[in-house]
């Protein structure tokens, strides 16, 4: 649930030629660009366009919501980049993996309101934190924080965000989208 703080308004133009060519970019706050996109498009002359791109692939221009349903069970251990130096900056992007498999659940549902959130480890060591907005007062969340047979696990209960409200979530619960708490 990363959000971009700044993105790029771009103009193409690929009526001329056989690839789009910029014509016009500026840095903008990502609800204005999404706008000015929005309304250049309704009135584009066929063959040119405005989009909105993100200058980090890891942060994407809007809110992404939640896998609620889905889960990673494994991810391949060979990163699509190389790794930075070791004086790079930890901004730089040096974790992407080839692969990753998830599985469809039905989800186990947690009844509250905000955040909820849950620290994961991947069978490659990688760490993150699983991020969810409730829908209607329900969270529907796709990681077991006990019984799971994968080598991706949580590393505690999930907590929901400012209250201190912590739930174990068994995967049987999981598995059959029973209600937790």
């Amino acid at each position: 649930m990363a959000d971009a703080k700044q993105v790029y308004y771009v103009e193409v133009d690929e009526s001329r030629t056989t690839y789009p060519v910029a014509t016009k970019a500026l840095a903008m706050d990502p609800q204005a660009a999404l706008e000015a996109a929005d309304a250049y498009n309704r009135d584009a002359a066929p063959g040119k366009r405005a989009l909105v791109i993100s200058p980090d692939i890891r942060i994407p221009v809007g809110k992404v919501p939640a896998l609620r349903h889905y889960r990673l069970v494994h991810e391949s251990p060979t990163n699509i980049l190389a790794k930075a130096p070791a004086n790079a900056s930890p901004d730089l992007i040096t974790d992407m993996r080839y692969v990753k498999v998830f599985e469809y659940v039905p989800g186990a549902r947690i009844a509250g309101e905000g955040t909820i959130e849950v620290d994961v480890v991947t069978n490659t060591g990688r760490e993150f934190t699983y991020r969810q907005e409730s829908r209607d007062g329900t969270f529907i969340v796709p990681y077991a924080t006990t019984g799971s047979p994968y080598e991706v696990r949580t590393k505690g209960k999930y907590r929901i965000v400012g209250t201190g409200r912590e739930f174990e979530v068994p995967e049987e619960a999981v598995l059959q989208g029973l209600p937790v708490g």
